[in-house]
């Protein structure tokens, strides 16, 4: 499964060179706890959707997030190309429920030669996920985003742990859409970066994250 097929995204319009639409139903499997739309899909849906209308990969995106979408709620996606350059495309996003706005993100997309490269992060030496246990969660995770996550923690504190004690926030954490391994994109990693927010409630010793 892409994760076009894993977000139910579809387009809702007849699209042209520089705008478009699509929409997705606010599926049980895609929300948190509290019923609303989790927010790395929310982000992954407009960056899959300005993939598709300018058939580039994104290489860069930013969102605001300005409301909820609820379970089986219907949000579309109205896509804006702003600038197609002969390399990279700016391009721009509003999802709506309604006439709700839910999240807007802009993006950058497509790519150019380059003699140089480097990578500056370095994969820690940690256990394999399959030696560790699945990571604890407060509430029922049935008809949420994390059923279908797979999620291991490797370092970080659990939300019994966190009694507001400072610490350097350093969170290490398996994590895997199973029903998407074969479709690795930049939406899926999209998803999985909605993790990025635990750091904080680590940091602080504290149940803070989101919004």
């Amino acid at each position: 499964m892409d994760s076009t097929t894993f977000l139910g995204l579809e387009p809702s319009s007849t699209s042209t060179e520089t705008q478009g639409q699509w929409s997705m139903v606010i599926r049980p499997g895609l929300v948190t706890g509290g019923n609303f739309l989790w927010g790395g899909a929310g982000l992954a849906a407009s960056v899959r959707a300005m993939e598709l209308l300018s058939g580039q990969q994104c290489v860069w995106a930013t969102s605001q997030y300005l409301s909820y979408a609820r379970t089986n709620e219907t949000m579309t996606i109205d896509v804006t190309l702003a600038v197609v350059g002969h390399q990279i495309t700016q391009a721009r996003s509003v999802a709506r429920v309604g006439e709700r706005e839910i999240l807007t993100v802009n993006a950058a997309l497509g790519d150019r030669d380059f003699p140089t490269e480097a990578t500056f992060a370095t994969m820690p030496d940690v256990p394999r996920p399959e030696t560790l246990t699945a990571r604890p969660h407060h509430y029922a995770i049935e008809n949420t985003i994390h059923e279908k996550l797979v999620e291991r923690f490797v370092r970080g504190r659990t939300l019994e742990q966190l009694d507001g004690t400072l610490s350097d926030g350093r969170t290490i954490l398996w994590a895997k859409i199973p029903e998407v391994l074969t479709g690795v994109d930049t939406a899926t990693l999209a998803i999985l970066g909605d993790f990025v927010p635990m750091g904080l409630g680590q940091a602080l010793g504290i149940r803070a994250g989101g919004n």
